[in-house]
């Protein structure tokens, strides 16, 4: 029985597939095709055999061809309401574990009036999947962290505990190495894993600010050193995202204080806190900050952000949906239909459930600022 393995080349040369080839090999017997399992494939064309320089064709014939992922966007009707949610940018989004009914949470932001004047703001809603609309909770008359003031606003270095049960907020007080405190930041990133939060700002060069939650009324402050796997790290920047995946976090885009914008992607062993720069297949994303990144399964699912135009005429908005898969390490470019997101930076976005992302609000540059809510199907 004779066996032909087809490298990549190969197939994308047949089948006239720009994309990259998932499958690394593929065998067939003289007598017939056998099953070869992959989500990824589908019959399709001939594939030959190369025998001193030249193709020859087989006995019996493999036909394959590469399927590009499918995902569908579906935009959230606004409910009618005395009370309606206020177009944000630059807010927090959080999935709410909160029994049976599937929900998240946003809290703060800049809000925007109907004379386009823009405003930071304090106030906190809730998205209820089941019932596809936003209300505002109770909070009560108990404190709650303060918006900052002033043109551009403030930037604070304050950090609160809201309890889900009592709808409460609580500042906590950090404990501190010596010699470590938690500055005024902005524009960072963070990511949970576990009882620790890894916090990533513009001034993370060779460690990361690490919060320790198990006791949360006593989280635990450490700046942790971090090295890379060939010298380098990530450079200085702001507006990126950090995505944790198992024992991992991947750093991706964002832009420097004097506004450089990136598209590299960095990957952090936490048990080494050793830094990669990737290089993976596929092609590369548009430079890009303030986007999303999600992660769903194994996948990291990344929308919009903005870059500034070579032409000076200040930032362009995106509107592409991105996937970059951990495990292929590589960049993909899914097939999208329905009710695609208007252009935006600054939106937030979540995993509701295993296959749905929510995604709401952001900023069209100096001229809209959005209240829509979309929803993700993959």
């Amino acid at each position: 029985m004779n066996f032909l393995a087809v490298d990549k080349a190969d197939i994308a040369s047949i089948a006239g597939q720009k994309e990259a080839v998932k499958l690394m090999s593929v065998y067939v017997s003289q007598a017939k095709p056998f099953s070869v399992s992959s989500r990824n494939w589908l019959c399709h064309r001939v594939i030959t055999q190369r025998r001193s320089g030249r193709r020859k064709p087989l006995q019996t014939c493999v036909y394959t061809s590469a399927t590009t992922r499918e995902m569908r966007w579906q935009e959230i009707a606004d409910q009618p309401s005395n009370n309606p949610l206020p177009p944000r940018s630059g807010h927090c989004l959080a999935r709410m574990p909160v029994g049976g009914n599937t929900q998240a949470f946003i809290f703060g932001g800049y809000t925007e009036d109907e004379a386009k004047q823009r405003a930071a703001t304090n106030d906190a809603w809730i998205f209820s999947l089941q019932q596809g609309s936003w209300s505002r909770p109770n909070m009560g008359s108990s404190q709650i962290p303060r918006a900052p003031k002033g043109d551009g606003g403030e930037i604070l270095n304050d950090i609160w505990r809201l309890d889900l049960k009592t709808w409460t907020w609580t500042e906590t007080s950090v404990q501190g190495e010596v010699g470590i405190s938690l500055q005024p930041i902005s524009r960072f990133q963070a990511a949970a894993v576990q009882n620790m939060v890894y916090i990533h700002t513009h001034r993370s060069l060779n460690d990361i600010l690490v919060l320790d939650v198990a006791n949360p009324d006593s989280p635990k402050l450490k700046q942790v050193p971090v090295t890379g796997n060939q010298g380098a790290t990530p450079s200085a920047r702001g507006l990126h995202t950090v995505t944790a995946v198992g024992n991992k976090l991947y750093l991706f885009g964002g832009a420097s204080q004097k506004g450089q914008m990136q598209n590299d992607l960095w990957v952090l062993d936490l048990s080494t806190m050793q830094w990669t720069q990737l290089h993976p297949k596929g092609e590369a994303p548009h430079i890009r900050c303030s986007h999303t990144a999600v992660l769903m399964g194994q996948d990291i699912v990344c929308f919009g952000g903005s870059y500034y135009r070579e032409d000076g005429s200040g930032l362009q908005p995106l509107d592409d949906t991105l996937v970059y898969s951990t495990i292929e390490d590589e960049w993909q470019k899914p097939d999208i239909s329905g009710s695609v997101p208007r252009a935006r930076n600054a939106a937030v976005a979540c995993l509701l459930e295993q296959n749905k992302m929510l995604l709401h609000g952001g900023w069209e540059p100096f001229r809209n600022t959005y209240s829509d809510s979309l929803i993700l199907h993959s």
